[in-house]
Order: C-alpha cells, then structure tokens, then sequence
C-alpha cells in the first residue's frame, strides 16, 4: 500500500530515481561485489546483533557498512548492506541523511524506500525483476506508512513471500528458499 508522504513530492521523486537507476546499474550484483565496486569496506563492529549501520568517512576515507557479529545467513548480510548501501545512494545524491531521532514518520518511511532496495536487489541476484521502470513509483513507496519497526519487519517478511511466490516456477524452490527463511525470519521479528 503507497502512503502519503512525510517529505516533499519532489524529493520522493529524485529518491525513487535514485534508488531505481542503481537497481538498474547493479541489477544482479551481490550485496559484497557491489561494496567492492563502490570502495566500501564492510566491518563488523555492531553491537546489536539485529542492527547494521552506515560510517560516514570523517578524514576522506571509505565508507564502511557496518554489520552486526557473524551469525547471520549470506542472504540475511545481503539484505542488510543492500540497506545500507541505498541510505548511501540517497545520502550521496540527494543529501539525504536523517536519524531516528527525526520524526518517526520520516525515519520509517526511508527505511522502507531502503528495504524496498535490499529486496529488489536480493531478487536480481537470482535473475529475477521484482521491479519495473513503469512500477517503481509504487514499488518503492509500498509501506512507507508502516507506523513502528515491527510493523516494517512484518511488511518486508510479506514483500519477500509475495515475489518468492510470483517467481517461483520461474527459478525454483531451491534458490528461493534463503529468502523465504529470511521472511519468515523478519515476520516473526515484527
């Protein structure tokens, strides 16, 4: 479901693009090939087993992902420098930085626009579109109205449910099958 925005409609518009137009570029890249390809480094330094993260080089250094202690599944680590890798698309070309200690509106509604990207991209890593230029206004938007964490979690599960079942007998259970654990993994977070 598309929700009204906290921000302008010019600047989801510009955000939209963004984050399509490096879908596009990157289109069945891996969450790991497209730091390289981007010079960030990926450090583990999270405390919060649950939480990455985006450094920001104060000195004119690399970027860096950071990502919570080992434990979780390739596709888990996937999803979440896909994430952080669309807060740096969007910082990058728009300006865009925000932190949760904006409105909750705002904080949730980038998290979408961001998980929305991590999803897209999980998909094009096994060949499979989940977005069209024509649809992405609306693909990018869906849930931006999730009002807490968990509801977003919950959200993110059924957006990974819904294109493993749509793509299904196209690619096979076999290769959909870490993302379906990944679904059910954030429905039952939420």
């Amino acid at each position: 479901m598309v929700w009204d925005s906290a921000f302008p409609e010019g600047l989801v518009a510009r955000s939209i693009s963004v984050l399509f137009e490096n879908y596009e570029r990157f289109y069945g890249v891996s969450a790991r090939e497209m730091c390289r390809r981007l010079q960030v480094r990926i450090d583990r330094r999270s405390r919060d087993p649950f939480t990455a993260g985006l450094d920001r080089p104060r000195d004119g250094r690399q970027w860096c992902v950071v990502l919570p202690p080992a434990g979780h599944s390739e596709v888990q680590e996937g999803f979440l420098i896909f994430h952080e890798l669309a807060h740096l698309f969007l910082f990058d070309r728009i300006g865009m930085s925000y932190s949760r200690s904006q409105s909750t509106a705002e904080y949730l509604e980038v998290e979408a626009w961001c998980d929305n990207f991590a999803v897209a991209m999980l998909f094009a890593e096994v060949g499979w579109r989940v977005v069209a230029k024509d649809e992405r206004c609306r693909y990018f938007r869906d849930g931006s109205g999730a009002n807490d964490f968990d509801a977003g979690c919950r959200r993110v599960g059924e957006l990974i449910t819904r294109a493993c079942d749509r793509a299904e007998a196209r690619i096979g259970p076999l290769f959909l099958h870490p993302l379906r654990r990944l679904a059910r993994d954030l429905a039952a977070q939420g």
